[in-house]
């Protein structure tokens, strides 16, 4: 009896070990998933607020140089006609 009572506590140590070994390396796969997750959402992110700031500089363009580009077109239509 004394022989199948330790080998049951071995085995139950074993398998304790086993599951705490499977643990750790279930909680190492997970914590890298999160770090390159992690990682990759914040260089989507940069790159989207990049882009989106591009964006609003080219409307910024769009709607505030617009008068300028206008008036020098006229300065260059009245200085060709002066030449003439």
């Amino acid at each position: 009896m004394k022989a199948v009572r330790a080998y049951k506590e071995n085995w139950e140590e074993i398998n304790l070990l086993r599951l705490i070994h499977t643990a750790k390396l279930i909680n190492e796969k997970i914590n890298v998933a999160i770090k390159v997750a992690l990682i990759v959402f914040n260089v989507l992110l940069y790159i989207s607020y990049r882009a989106l700031k591009g964006l609003c500089l080219i409307v910024h363009l769009l709607l505030f140089t617009e008068p300028r580009i206008i008036q020098v077109e006229k300065d260059e239509t009245w200085i060709f006609r002066q030449l003439k």
